[in-house]
C-alpha cells in the first residue's frame, strides 16, 4: 500500500528548503527517481538512510516518522522582521531625501522593492548594514564585493556606501536635488554650495540594480570587514539563529588561500539553532541552504582605521581631489594594492586616466576577462574613448536598454538583462551570438564593435566592485598625498 502521508510530508518539507529531487537525491546519495518514489508513496527509504535523511532536512527522526513538522517557532518573527527592514527603510528614504522624494528616487525604491519583497535579501541587507553600523561605531569602515552596491534599497539601509542612482547633489540640510546627466560619478562633481548656503553632498553612480538580480538568484551576499571587526560580524549574524536555523563555515586552513572568509547559510523557516561546521562540508550546504552571506576580513581596512587614528581624519571627510590623479598616471603607486600590479601600472601609463569614472573603468578592464586584451586594447587605439570602453557587465546592460529607448522600446529589459548575463558568463565565447539576437541588435542600430566584442568577453567585473575599489583607493590617496609620512609608515 502507497504511504501518501510520507510522500506528500517529504515534499512539503523539500520544497519548502528550496530543494528539488535531484538535489535532494544528490545529497542522499540516491537518484531524484529514488526521491520521487519516496514522495509518491511507492516506496520508503532504507531503514538505514532515515537519520541521514532527517538531518539534511533539518528535523529529527522522530519527526520524519511521525510525518509532524515541528512547531516553526521562528516563523512569525521572521515575519515581523521582514516587514520591520522595509518599514526601517522607508523611514531612512525620508530621512535622506525628505518626505517627498524626488520621483527619479522613489521610482528606484519602489522598483527594487517590488523585485525583492518577499526575498531572503533585505534580510542580508539588513544584517550587512548592522555589521557597518558597528564598524563605524568603533572608527573602522567596511566594503562589499560583487554587485551589492548595485542595488539603491542596500544604500538606503546601509549595507553599502554606493549610491547607485545617476550622479547628483543633495542637500542634507534642505533635502534640495539636482541631478548631473553630463557626469558619470559623483566623485568627478565640482564642489556646490546649496542656495541656503549648505555645502551639498555628491553622490550617485549610475548602477543599474539589474546587474545585482544574478546574485539574488544565487542568493548570495558578501561583504569586507577589518580583520579586528569580524568578532563582532560573526555575533550580529549569530543573532539570526534565535529565528532560523544558521550554518557557519569555518574558514579554510589552507594558509595559500587569497581569502579567509566565514561563509554562513540560513534557512528560514526552520528549527532555531546555530552549528559551525568543515570547511569541506560547504558544498553540501550550498545545495539545500537558502541564503547564504560571506564576511571576508581586510587588513587593509585595519590599516586605514590606524591612519584615520593618528592622522585624525574621518573617511566621511575625505572626498577626491582631481590632482589625486597624477600620481596614478604618474604610476606612484606604491601601498595601493589594486593598482600596484606591473599589468595595471601598464594599463595606467597606456589610458592616462583624467576622471575617477576612467580609473573604475581600469579596474574592470583589468579585472574582466577579454576586456582588454581581446578587446578593449584595439579599440582604444582606434579612438574609442576610454569612456565607452566594455569595462563592466553593467555597461552591456546600459548600452543595450540606451538602444532601446532611442528606438521607444520601454518594455521587455528582460531582453538587455539576458544579452547582459550571457555576456558576462563568456556563453558567447564559447556557443557564439544567435541569429536573431544579432538581428535585434542590429536593429537597435548598436555599433558594430559593440557586438563583435560581447563575442570576444569571457568574463565582465561588476561596476559596484570596481568602484569600491576604486573608493578604497581614494582614501588611501588622500592620505599619502597629505600625511605622506604616517601612510609610508602604516601602509608600505
Amino acid at each position: 500500500m502507497r504511504d501518501y502521508k510520507f510522500g506528500d510530508f517529504l515534499r512539503e518539507r523539500r520544497k519548502a528548503l528550496s530543494l528539488s529531487q535531484f538535489q535532494l537525491g544528490r545529497l542522499m546519495g540516491v537518484s531524484d527517481k529514488a526521491i520521487s518514489k519516496w514522495e509518491n508513496g511507492t516506496s520508503k527509504p532504507k531503514s538505514g538512510l532515515f537519520k541521514k535523511l532527517a538531518d539534511i532536512l533539518d528535523l529529527s527522526v522522530d519527526d520524519l516518522l511521525r510525518c509532524e513538522l515541528y512547531e516553526k517557532k521562528g516563523c512569525t518573527e521572521f515575519e515581523l522582521m521582514e516587514k520591520e527592514i522595509w518599514g526601517r527603510a522607508k523611514e531612512r528614504l525620508a530621512l535622506i531625501y525628505g518626505e517627498n522624494a524626488p520621483l527619479i528616487v522613489q521610482s528606484r525604491f519602489d522598483y527594487e522593492k517590488s523585485k525583492l519583497q518577499g526575498t531572503f535579501m533585505p534580510v542580508l541587507y539588513s544584517l550587512i548594514a548592522k555589521i557597518s553600523a558597528v564598524s563605524k561605531e568603533n572608527g573602522y569602515e567596511t566594503s562589499c564585493t560583487g554587485s551589492l552596491g548595485s542595488s539603491f534599497i542596500a544604500y538606503v539601509l546601509g549595507a553599502s556606501s554606493l549610491n547607485p542612482l545617476p550622479p547628483h547633489y543633495l542637500c542634507e540640510n534642505c533635502k534640495s536635488v539636482h541631478f548631473m546627466p553630463e557626469y558619470k560619478s559623483a566623485w568627478d562633481l565640482p564642489e556646490k554650495l546649496c542656495t541656503c548656503g549648505n555645502r551639498m553632498a555628491r553622490i550617485g553612480h549610475s548602477i543599474p540594480f539589474e546587474t545585482v538580480q544574478s546574485e539574488i538568484k544565487c542568493k548570495y551576499a558578501s561583504s569586507v570587514v577589518a580583520c579586528d571587526m569580524m568578532p563582532n560580524a560573526i555575533e550580529i549574524i549569530k543573532e539570526m539563529s534565535a529565528f532560523m536555523s544558521v550554518i557557519c563555515v569555518k574558514p579554510n586552513s589552507d594558509s595559500t588561500k587569497k581569502y579567509n572568509p566565514n561563509r554562513f547559510f540560513f534557512v528560514p523557516n526552520s528549527k532555531p539553532d546555530f552549528k559551525i561546521v568543515n570547511f569541506n562540508e560547504e558544498e553540501r550546504y550550498d545545495l539545500y541552504a537558502n541564503y547564504s552571506l560571506s564576511v571576508l576580513p581586510s587588513a587593509q581596512l585595519d590599516k586605514l582605521h590606524r591612519l584615520c587614528v593618528e592622522c585624525d581624519t574621518k573617511v566621511e571627510e575625505i572626498f577626491p581631489e582631481s590632482s589625486m590623479l597624477d600620481s596614478l598616471s604618474a604610476t606612484k603607486v606604491e601601498g595601493l594594492d589594486e593598482f600596484k600590479s606591473d599589468y595595471m601600472k601598464g594599463l595606467l601609463l597606456k589610458t592616462k586616466p583624467k576622471s575617477f569614472y576612467q580609473l573604475s573603468k581600469i579596474c574592470g578592464l583589468a579585472h574582466g576577462t577579454g576586456t582588454w586584451e581581446e578587446v578593449g586594447r584595439e579599440l582604444f587605439e582606434n579612438g574609442v574613448s576610454l569612456d565607452d570602453l566594455i569595462a563592466f557587465r553593467d555597461d552591456v546592460f546600459m548600452y543595450v536598454i540606451e538602444a532601446m529607448r532611442k528606438k521607444g522600446i520601454y518594455e521587455g529589459y528582460g531582453f538587455a538583462y539576458e544579452i547582459m548575463n550571457t555576456a558576462r558568463r563568456g556563453l558567447y565565447v564559447i556557443n557564439g551570438i544567435k541569429e536573431k539576437d544579432r538581428r535585434f541588435l542590429e536593429e537597435l542600430e548598436l555599433e558594430p564593435w559593440f557586438i563583435s566584442a560581447i563575442t570576444k568577453l569571457s568574463y565582465l567585473f561588476p561596476k559596484a566592485h570596481a568602484l569600491y575599489y576604486v573608493q578604497k583607493t581614494i582614501y588611501l590617496l588622500w592620505f599619502k598625498k597629505h600625511f605622506p609620512k604616517k601612510f609610508d609608515e602604516i601602509i608600505l
